[in-house]
This record gives C-alpha cells, sequence and structure tokens, in this order.
C-alpha cells in the first residue's frame, strides 16, 4: 500500500494514498483523510474522522500489523463515520454519515479556503477537516440556503472575522424564521451556549439576489440563486461553480443514495428548479446530502432519479389528499422497488407527517 509524504501542513504527515483494497471477506476503505503518528480523535461532538473502516475486522495478521504501523486506525462501522473525500485537486467534501449534511472545502492557491456550509454541532469536524487539508484560513464562508444544519456555525465564523455569503432569499427567510428553528434545533444541546459564549443566530453578510462571483488566487466561483419563485427545498437555494476545476456543488437540491427531506420545500417549484441541472456542465458533483458523484453522466442520472422520486412523491402526497390512498401506502410505496435501497429512510414518514399536519418537527 503506497504512503505519500504529505506537504503543506506545518509538520511531517503521512499520507494514505486513495484507493480501497478488497480482500477476501473484508474491505478496507481508505479515506483521503492524512494523520500525524500523534494524532487523536477530538471528543467534543463525538468527531469521527479514521482513515480507515473495516466492513470486517478478520484481516491477515501481517497486513493489519503493516496498517496500523502508518497510522491511528478507526474501528467503527463505515457508515457512523464522516469521510473527507477528495473530490478534485482543489476540492474536498466533508460527506456526511448516513446522509447528514455534506460540508465542501475549495483550497486556493495562497491556503485560504473558501468553506461551504457549517454546522456547529458538527465544529470540531469542520475544523479538523481545515486543518488536514492544510488551509491555512477560511476566507468566506458560503451558505447555500438558510437551514440550521448549513448555517449554525455562522457566528463561530463571524466572530473570527470571515465573510459570510448568503442570497437575499436566504436571509430573507433567516430573518422570518431562523429565530425560533435556530433555539429549537439547539435546545437538545445547551451546552453549545456554554461552549460558545453569545452564540445566536448570525446572517450573511454578503448579499447577492441572483448570482454573484467570488475570486481567490486560483479559485472562480460562480454562484447562482435557484429557488424557482422563491421558494424550491428552501428559499435560499444556491449553487456553486468552481470554474477552474469544473466541480458543481449542488446543495439540498440534490441528494444522493437517501431519502430527501421535503417538509421544508415547495415540490413543484423544486422540479422546476432541477431540470437546468440536467444540462450544466461538470466534472465532479457534491450533493448536499449523500456520496459525490464523478462525471456529468453520472450526475445526470442522479438528477433524474431526484427528480422522479419528487414527481412521484408530491403525486402520491395529492393521493391522499383525496383520499384515494392512505399515509400508510404512500409510505410503504417509498420504501419499495427502487426506493429500497435508500438511506434515511424515517424520512419518509415525517415528510408525509408534514405534508398532514404542517409541522415540520
Amino acid at each position: 500500500m503506497p504512503v505519500k509524504q504529505a506537504s503543506g501542513f506545518g509538520c511531517s504527515i503521512r499520507k494514505l494514498a486513495f484507493t480501497s483494497l478488497s480482500l477476501p471477506r473484508a474491505e478496507i476503505q481508505i479515506n483521503p483523510i492524512a494523520l500525524d503518528s500523534g494524532y487523536r480523535r477530538p471528543r467534543r461532538n463525538g468527531v469521527q474522522f479514521h482513515v480507515l473502516n473495516f466492513c470486517d475486522s478478520k484481516l491477515p495478521r501481517s497486513l493489519k500489523s503493516q496498517l496500523e504501523s502508518h497510522c491511528r486506525i478507526g474501528y467503527l462501522p463505515r457508515s457512523m463515520e464522516s469521510e473527507v473525500k477528495r473530490v478534485s485537486n482543489s476540492v474536498y467534501g466533508v460527506i456526511g454519515p448516513e446522509g447528514a449534511t455534506n460540508f465542501a472545502i475549495l483550497k486556493a492557491n495562497d491556503g485560504g479556503a473558501v468553506l461551504i456550509d457549517a454546522d456547529i454541532r458538527r465544529i470540531d469536524e469542520v475544523e479538523e477537516a481545515l486543518k488536514l487539508t492544510g488551509c491555512a484560513k477560511v476566507s468566506y464562508l458560503v451558505n447555500t440556503h438558510e437551514h440550521f444544519h448549513h448555517t449554525s456555525a455562522n457566528f463561530y465564523f463571524s466572530q473570527r472575522g470571515v465573510p459570510i455569503v448568503g442570497s437575499a432569499g436566504c436571509i430573507g427567510a433567516m430573518e422570518a424564521d431562523g429565530e425560533s428553528d435556530f433555539a429549537c434545533m439547539l435546545k437538545p444541546m445547551p451546552e453549545l451556549y456554554d461552549r460558545f459564549s453569545g452564540l445566536r443566530l448570525t446572517l450573511p453578510d454578503v448579499v447577492f439576489a441572483d448570482a454573484t462571483k467570488l475570486t481567490l488566487p486560483g479559485v472562480t466561483l460562480h454562484l447562482k440563486y435557484c429557488a424557482e419563485r422563491g421558494h424550491s427545498h428552501s428559499k435560499g437555494d444556491t449553487t456553486i461553480y468552481f470554474e477552474e476545476e469544473e466541480v458543481l456543488i449542488a446543495g439540498d437540491l440534490l441528494y444522493t443514495e437517501v431519502h430527501p427531506v421535503t417538509f421544508f420545500g415547495n415540490i413543484p417549484n423544486w422540479l422546476t428548479s432541477i431540470k437546468p441541472l440536467f444540462e450544466t456542465h461538470y466534472k465532479q458533483l457534491v450533493p448536499g446530502h449523500g456520496p459525490a458523484v464523478e462525471g456529468e453522466k453520472q450526475g445526470r442520472a442522479y438528477f433524474k432519479k431526484m427528480y422522479d422520486y419528487l414527481e412521484d412523491f408530491h403525486g402520491n402526497l395529492l393521493e391522499i389528499k383525496s383520499g384515494r390512498k392512505s399515509a400508510d401506502e404512500v409510505a410503504a410505496h417509498m420504501m419499495s422497488g427502487a426506493y429500497s435501497v435508500l438511506g434515511k429512510t424515517r424520512m419518509v414518514q415525517r415528510n408525509i407527517n408534514q405534508f398532514l399536519t404542517g409541522k415540520r418537527y
């Protein structure tokens, strides 16, 4: 297994090559992440970064010894770990476990970074990813939309002087509902108010209406507001296109391999927002939730799956409303057939319940 010397991290770090190795009765997944010999997992908020994930611990002893000589090994189920995935030369995706929110790090030639979305509950994870990818500072934080799990770390980065970029739609939604949502989401974790004194909802301070461009050395980002008639998945839906490396960050307009959250959205408008993305050019694609996607052909297939899912689900919701189907029948349908392989199955019932009651939580 090749081991490379990583540079630019301020210390000597051995970096495992980006590959996977399949063995009889076992598969080792090697994440693109660098660790030094003194690495310890951060203890706060349960950060779980691991280089190696084992589907089966029955590895040959000789191989296991060799691996352990290269790095520390975490023995947690793969589905419970965040993964730092190198999407392109300068783009890293922090891929959330079990369909949790994805964040993205776009590293400029000067070592600065554009961070796409951040959740205060996972701030240790974000900071560790920035460190491991060799970023010297965060030059911009971009909010793809207003939801808590994408914007709740705005306060943290604002306190560090980082400009926060968001659409006018995002800011309007945060002004309307952000305070109550923020309090509701942090209610189970009051210790964060003690850890981050003054923690509160913080709005973006760099605002754009329809489109804008951010530039750093070697990085040109095109931000586009995509919420149809002001409300698709959210009221702030924004996509980011990295010109130099042809990477599209789709935000929550796209979920891959997991059931989407629809209870914040307007599904007919969401369908309209997705259509232009069928024709968008890119080489790599990062969704708001779920695995990253390589290649335009595969990306279009995922956008088509997303479109078909939403269209089918919306049609079935209307069947419930008309009395022709029960909620249980629709839930069973949305977890059968092609949908049976999707993760986050709990979202199906939650989405239906919101449609019936109007309550998000």
